[in-house]
């Protein structure tokens, strides 16, 4: 009866059997299991405890022992008993394959391998510690590896549950996406099957089906961080505000209640402090956290620097650093690129590929192989272009492959993390309030923090409006930032701009064919009195082409609370005038740090009345838009801005002065590069 899971009888037939024998370790052990099925573990701990006082030499009562104190999270209680369990029988599977689990959950994987392989030596092909074996994989983030593993369980298994729907999931990271979205639509939904479909809709742009599978998530798991964090994400991406209320105040009450995998990414479009930042993001990692030690620091004269990113290729960050790669000296320098990311074979690849000194590619190895390789390379200084956005590889900086690691460029707020040492900032984005809020220790630069291609050329590319699909003679109002940035107080200033200027137009950048955002938007126009057919929509360009289109925008509006980074750079460089709104976070005050630094003061509003009031001004006096791209053209040639040697003689000089302290055991401190190129304490 317990064999096909009828554990109630069974149990009655036990205890029947108990009273007849008193005190018999296998009847005694037998209720233990009985208990732990119907999920009274603290019970079964209780039955399980008696068998092992009656039977001490019984190595598999220690272990179902083992597996009551687990359930009961007394993960302590359960490693003791497991390891007495193996001191009986030094070769028990069961005993490894759990001592594994906990290691696993622990964090310390490579425990966790060396419980399960000897786990395996022991078990067939499709042996729980094979499914096990496998399932590390993954989490190591060699989907590859995994399902290699995969394909020998299946094989020996055809059926096995748990085979198939960790073969599913790894598909996701390593296949087709359609043929993943079908691979796991076809298991029995549970919230992690859900989950990983979600991402995978995600990213074929198939919003809409994206958030209902996260919403179908969140109604089995209500508390499932990841989920609420990806659905928050999408429905602000949707411009589907309501909802984005709703999941905001659902966000911050699962971040009061201390639900872990809440994703501080999430926040950054949404209304929060730097201090909020900070709480969410050491939350965040935390669960990366690893007890790695810090390196030390080598004694060469040459500086070994190491940039990670699934960006380089035609991706933003690739767009931002290619020209400094190529600028940065080599007198004491070596430069690495790690890509962590999609090779889509471009000429910027194949740029940034020969812009460096050495540039690997470690897409599709596992987190421990990745941090082994930079380690092994010898990198003093490592710094992650990811931060906490999509592609991350945080894993491999919690296992501390460098003495230095650095946040930069692609994740605008504080990482939280104590693997983390130093942020590159500039004084604009990180205002005081905004530097105390820092795990990272700010580095300051005299220059705006964000580095910009100056060599791309797009004038060949320039077409007329009419081609462009808007009308001639007017003016051109433009946001090219992603549609998650576009908050109900943003378009209610933009209609109300609108509404001011009746002969004006807006151009956004389109979504992805077949989301409900174009629509959603303009029915949001006409909501507010606005003919929706003043929204015009712009497919997606080639960089170069897409930057010829700005030729065509008399002013781009910026968003807040998470402004335009690369997109208000791009069009900047273009000569197109950004006005912004500055905030109280690094995200809402990138757009400000550039306006700044090229002159451009008048174009930061302090408040949202006053970006309306500007707005209008510009978008109804042609002689003044006129003067602003004359000055924005001369701030090219005097401001530095668009000059990639003056950023890269500062990160060397602060780079020099990093390794000078870690080469001296002295720890991270906020630094201050000068104009003149010196390197002072903040």
């Amino acid at each position: 009866m317990l064999q096909e899971g009828q554990a109630l009888p069974a149990e009655t037939a036990f205890l029947a059997l108990l009273r007849q024998f008193p005190a018999h370790p296998e009847v005694l052990r037998m209720l233990g299991i009985c208990a732990l099925q119907r999920g009274a573990s603290q019970r079964a701990v209780d039955w399980l405890q008696q068998a092992v006082d009656a039977a001490p030499d019984s190595a598999a009562a220690r272990c179902n022992l083992g597996s009551a104190w687990r359930a009961t999270g007394a993960h302590e209680a359960a490693r003791e008993a497991f390891d007495a369990a193996l001191e009986i029988a030094p070769e028990l599977p069961e005993a490894h394959n759990n001592l594994g689990a906990l290691a696993q959950i622990r964090g310390d994987l490579e425990a966790a391998r060396s419980h399960f392989e000897r786990a395996l030596a022991q078990g067939g092909p499709a042996s729980t510690a094979a499914v096990n074996l496998a399932g590390l994989e993954l989490v190591a983030g060699n989907a590859a590896g995994a399902r290699r593993r995969l394909r020998g369980v299946l094989a020996a298994a055809p059926g096995h549950p748990v085979a198939l729907r960790l073969d599913a999931l790894a598909l996701g990271e390593t296949g087709p996406p359609e043929a993943a979205i079908a691979a796991l639509g076809a298991l029995p939904p549970d919230p992690e099957v859900l989950h990983r479909r979600g991402a995978l809709f995600e990213e074929t742009g198939r919003w809409d089906e994206a958030l209902a599978a996260q919403q179908q998530v969140l109604a089995l798991d209500p508390s499932h961080g990841s989920a609420l964090s990806d659905a928050l994400f999408l429905a602000a991406r949707l411009c589907r505000w309501a909802d984005v209320e709703d999941l905001r105040a659902r966000f911050m009450d699962a971040h009061r209640a201390g639900v872990p995998g809440l994703k501080p990414f999430t926040m950054l479009s949404q209304p929060g402090s730097a201090t909020l930042q900070l709480d969410l993001a050491r939350s965040f990692a935390a669960a990366f956290e690893t007890d790695a030690l810090r390196p030390i620091a080598a004694g060469t004269d040459l500086i070994n620097i190491g940039f990670v990113s699934s960006g380089f290729r035609n991706h933003p960050t690739g767009c931002l650093v290619a020209e400094l790669f190529e600028t940065f000296g080599r007198d004491g320098f070596r430069w690495h690129a790690y890509a962590v990311g999609p090779d889509d074979g471009s000429p910027l690849r194949a740029r940034i590929a020969t812009g460096v000194d050495r540039f690997t590619d470690l897409q599709g190895q596992s987190h421990a192989a990745m941090a082994e390789r930079i380690r092994s390379d010898g990198i003093d200084i490592l710094v992650d272009l990811r931060g906490f956005g999509g592609g991350a590889v945080t894993e491999v900086f919690a296992r501390r492959p460098a003495p230095i690691q650095v946040n930069w460029l692609a994740y605008p707020a504080t990482m939280g993390a104590t693997f983390i040492d130093y942020m590159i900032v500039d004084p604009v984005v990180a205002s005081p309030p905004v530097a105390a809020a820092l795990e990272e220790a700010p580095v300051f630069l005299p220059q705006p923090f964000q580095p910009c291609d100056g060599t791309r050329d797009w004038q060949s590319l320039r077409v007329d409006r009419s081609a462009c699909g808007l009308p001639v003679d007017v003016p051109v109002l433009a946001s090219f930032n992603n549609s998650y940035k576009f908050t109900r107080p943003v378009f209610d200033a933009w209609m109300a701009i609108l509404d001011a200027v009746p002969d004006a137009v807006l151009w956004l950048l389109a979504p992805p064919a077949g989301t409900s955002v174009v629509e959603r938007l303009r029915r949001e126009a006409s909501r507010r009195g606005i003919d929706r057919e003043r929204l015009h929509f712009m497919p997606k360009q080639p960089h170069l082409a897409y930057l010829a289109r700005y030729e065509h925008v008399d002013l781009f509006l910026d968003t807040w609370p998470y402004n335009a980074h690369t997109t208000a750079g791009d069009a900047l460089f273009a000569g197109c005038p950004v006005l912004t709104l500055a905030g109280e976070t690094f995200a809402g005050r990138v757009a400000t740090s550039l306006l700044e630094h090229l002159g451009l003061d008048g174009l930061v509003a302090g408040s949202t009345e006053d970006y309306i009031r500007r707005a209008v001004e510009l978008a109804g006096d042609p002689a003044q838009r006129r003067a602003l791209r004359d000055r924005l053209a001369a701030a090219r040639s005097t401001a530095g801005y668009f000059d990639a040697n003056s950023l890269a003689r500062s990160l060397e000089a602060a780079f020099r002065e990093m390794v000078r302290r870690a080469r001296g055991s002295e720890a991270p401190v906020g630094l201050r590069v000068t104009a003149d190129g010196r390197v002072e304490p903040a």
